[in-house]
């Protein structure tokens, strides 16, 4: 039998943050807690948000935000969807044909698997250096 209690305490200095944890009772009688589901963590960080936001519309791709804000490329992306930008889309490579062929995602040409910078790049390289036509 496991007997669930959740308790609640505000802290003074935090503003009105609350810890939630659950208390469980297993069969041994020993209790052990666990973290409540749903946002826990720092408050959000209104000028890096706000940092971003100016970055993206002023065309930086999301790599380069992170390099200029010295912060991982995970935290620009959730700050990123947090404001409403959907996620790049990545497309997959073509399977190699009977003719020993790709097709470029970009250009549609088919080439062969050497045209290409590598196997998982889905356009050729022609089109990544932006000399096809």
């Amino acid at each position: 039998m496991m007997r669930l209690s959740i308790r609640t305490e505000a802290s003074e200095s935090t503003n009105a943050i609350f810890f939630m944890e659950i208390q469980r009772k297993d069969r041994s009688g020993l209790r052990y807690t666990e973290a409540m589901p749903g946002k826990v963590g720092r408050p959000v960080e209104r000028s890096l948000r706000k940092r971003i936001r100016e970055l993206l519309k002023s065309g930086a791709p999301q790599a380069e935000i992170a390099r200029i804000l010295d912060k991982a490329p995970s935290t620009i992306a959730h700050h990123v969807r947090a404001l409403g930008r959907k996620a790049k889309q990545y497309q997959s490579p073509a399977r190699v044909g009977k003719d020993g062929k790709r097709r470029c995602v970009q250009c549609g040409k088919r080439k062969s698997p050497g045209a290409f910078p590598n196997e998982r790049n889905a356009s050729c390289s022609m089109c990544v250096r932006g000399l096809s036509d």
